[in-house]
């Protein structure tokens, strides 16, 4: 096996390196959808900027302190960054636009201590629109209390000492395009490859060959673990070079991390290997690879979080392969922490890689028939 097996690794990275639709999905696609979520929500995961209009029909002090309440809190440092307009009640709300309306006697009402409605309009409800509602509303119990003068009883302090660092959205991110890049190289190639050669009967052609068959097989693998992560390490350095993605690149990190893509990627290859052991035809892989991949890309929490799932929903999907993948790179690669503490997770993978590879050792096939 000794000369074989790398002329065998260097011909499939040379097979793949023609395979325009294979290197779109684990090299640019991953730079394209990192590129789209970080413009559509920012660096910190921010919405896009609102617009909301303030319609004054009261004109007293009370009302221009309420104006600057609104003013502070929808600032570019907020989660809802807002550009403030003054507007007049006979216009129509602008598109994309929440309109505040402060009613005449706002100030009499306020310092008589009696309710008084300030209405908020918009143009089309949303989740955008309904966030200013909320922050409108949290915003207006603070210039209440900050107006009767009345000190709170209860003070709510955050107390940091002992909680991880957070993760911040270009991280989050960064981590789950990672696992997306993987998946496409690991799961989808491998797969679609074993099919597309078991379609053709090319692997009948290795009995004329002298490299035995699991050789071959062999050769598939590394020539993919290669390219999986050359492909992490490609959309590191983008993250880091051309998106300004902050990062620590110690040694000892980046060798944690390494050697995390390197155990799930061998996790993955085997999952596209157990998947691929049978199918007969490049469609049939295509269709079920694509129906795996849209499943895994939602459900493990690599691009949507899960927290609104139901506990016993999040309690299943945190044990797929990906979710387990992501949550040690994110913890090892990006927070810092040693392998210590994710043994139990590591354990996880390696049980996935051992039944991967049982399923693809006991169904695998090299003909159609």
């Amino acid at each position: 096996m000794g000369w074989k097996l790398p002329r065998l690794v260097v011909n499939e990275l040379r097979i793949l390196a023609r395979d325009s639709s294979a290197l779109f999905w684990i090299f640019l696609f991953p730079f394209f959808f990192m590129f789209m979520m970080l413009f559509a929500f920012g660096r910190e995961g921010n919405l896009p900027q609102q617009t909301v209009e303030i319609v004054d029909l009261d004109g007293t002090a009370l009302s221009g302190r309420y104006i600057d309440e609104i003013r502070r809190t929808f600032s570019a440092s907020e989660s809802i960054p807002a550009e403030l307009r003054v507007a007049r009640e006979e216009a129509p709300v602008a598109d994309g636009a929440s309109r505040v309306t402060i009613p005449d006697g706002f100030g009499h009402y306020i310092e008589q201590g009696r309710p008084i409605p300030v209405d908020v309009t918009f143009a089309q409800d949303g989740l955008p629109a309904q966030l200013v509602v909320r922050v409108m509303r949290a915003l207006t119990l603070k210039f209440e209390a900050d107006v009767r003068g009345q000190p709170p009883l209860v003070e709510v302090r955050d107390d940091p000492r002992g909680a991880l660092p957070a993760l911040s959205f270009v991280h989050y991110i960064l981590t789950g395009t990672m696992v997306m890049a993987m998946l496409s190289a690991g799961m989808n190639s491998i797969c679609n490859s074993l099919a597309y050669r078991r379609e053709r009967n090319g692997f009948k052609m290795l009995a004329c060959m002298p490299v035995h068959a699991s050789t071959f097989l062999l050769g598939m693998l590394l020539s993919r673990l290669l390219l999986l992560l050359l492909a992490s390490v490609a959309l590191v350095a983008g993250a880091h070079w051309l998106f300004d993605v902050p990062l620590s690149l110690g040694v000892g990190q980046v060798l944690r991390g390494s050697a995390v893509m390197l155990f799930g990627g061998c996790m993955l290859l085997a999952l596209g290997t157990a998947m691929g052991a049978r199918i007969a035809t490049l469609s049939a892989a295509t269709f079920i690879t694509g129906l795996f991949y849209i499943a895994l890309l939602f459900l493990c929490d690599l691009t949507m979080p899960m927290n609104a799932m139901p506990p016993a929903v999040n309690a299943v999907m945190a044990h797929l392969p990906p979710a387990l993948l992501v949550d040690v790179l994110r913890h090892v690669f990006i927070q810092g922490d040693g392998f210590d503490p994710h043994l139990r997770s590591l354990a996880e993978m390696a049980g996935w890689t051992g039944l991967f590879a049982l399923i693809a050792a006991i169904s695998f096939r090299w003909h159609e028939q």
